[in-house]
């Protein structure tokens, strides 16, 4: 079979600070973050012929891609975009409780992906973007699929009209100060969890996870801005929320982070 490009949603993401992991961590821990990694990011079988889903590990990088055009999503669409935004947040606070932390994009491009290989001016696009754009910790939505999802079915739900689906849609993310959209994994969650015990969990590991990172790389000014990126999206979603009292525990403060600018 000659080899064909495909309409594809690309989801692409790796390891924040992976090359200082191997610098500083013995072979068996580096083996552990690997490992978790690749258990927590991989696609069911399922998923794999349900949704024409072909996914890849290597290292510390994850590419997922997914034909849109294909015959089940053609015939039945079943809300795409939602499902990976979701899969995502998954992965994201799943890995976070390990203290393993991603940046990546989703985009959309042409791309051919197979067990064995993956190429195609989509796969160029997404490195590009996941380097140069999302050099936070944060998953980014290129604009082209909110381009794609506004004016075709689909990566929409049939079931739902596109007002219904957008609820659901932006409810996952969150503007960023460049105007890049991107998965709010944090406020996601924690609306997930029926147990508030849970969430407050959630965020004061999410904190300790931003503090201490902060504090290890203090006089790296490039891996701190990082840091310093999450501690300000932290504190966004914390002030957001409604519980009495919730800001003075889980707000992180110049106390905990001496250069976190004053807002």
């Amino acid at each position: 079979m000659v080899p064909e490009y495909k309409h594809s949603l690309i989801i692409y993401y790796d390891i924040l600070g992976f090359k200082k992991i191997v610098e500083t961590r013995t072979a068996a821990e580096v083996g552990a973050i690997l490992s978790a990694f690749k258990e927590t990011s991989k696609v069911s079988p399922d998923e794999q012929e349900l949704f024409e889903k072909v996914y890849t590990n290597f290292s510390d990088t994850v590419i997922i891609s997914i034909n849109l055009l294909g015959e089940n999503n053609l015939k039945d669409p079943s809300g795409i975009f939602f499902n990976e935004l979701m899969n995502i947040v998954h992965i994201q606070n799943e890995l976070l409780r390990r203290k393993i932390i991603l940046r990546g994009v989703m985009t959309f491009g042409e791309i051919f992906h197979n067990s064995d290989f993956f190429y195609g001016p989509g796969v160029i696009s997404a490195h590009e973007k996941e380097s140069s754009v999302a050099n936070y910790p944060r998953i980014i939505i290129d604009p082209s699929v909110i381009e794609v999802y506004l004016n075709t079915p689909v990566l929409k739900a049939d079931i739902h009209n596109i007002e219904e689906d957008k609820e659901y849609v932006y409810s996952l993310l969150r503007k960023d100060s460049d105007d890049f959209l991107f998965v709010d994994y944090l406020k996601a969650f924690s609306t997930e969890l029926d147990n508030p015990g849970d969430c407050n969990e959630v965020l004061l590991e999410h904190k300790c996870l931003v503090i201490d990172n902060a504090k290890r790389f203090s006089n790296v000014p490039k891996v701190l801005a990082k840091y310093l990126w999450m501690a300000k999206y932290h504190n966004q979603v914390v002030s957001e929320k409604k519980q009495p009292g919730v800001k003075s525990e889980f707000l992180i403060t110049q106390n905990d982070i001496p250069s976190l600018p004053i807002v």
